[in-house]
């Protein structure tokens, strides 16, 4: 990865859960390119017949 990036491999069977707090305190861009970029790994692990591998749990603080 370049510099700032990390790289992570899971199983297929596996996925990863990231839990965000306060989405709705960013700037409308930055949440959409978020959501977007998690519906982008999403969908090519569903192309690629697995399951969806980053959930998301949503929570205020």
């Amino acid at each position: 990865p370049e510099d700032g990036m990390t790289s992570v491999n899971i199983k297929q069977d596996e996925y990863i859960l990231l839990e965000v707090s306060n989405i709705n305190h960013l700037s409308d861009d930055l949440r959409h390119d978020f959501l977007l970029s998690i519906q982008e790994v999403n969908n090519r692990s569903i192309l690629f017949g697995e399951k969806a591998s980053i959930l998301l749990l949503l929570c205020k603080s």
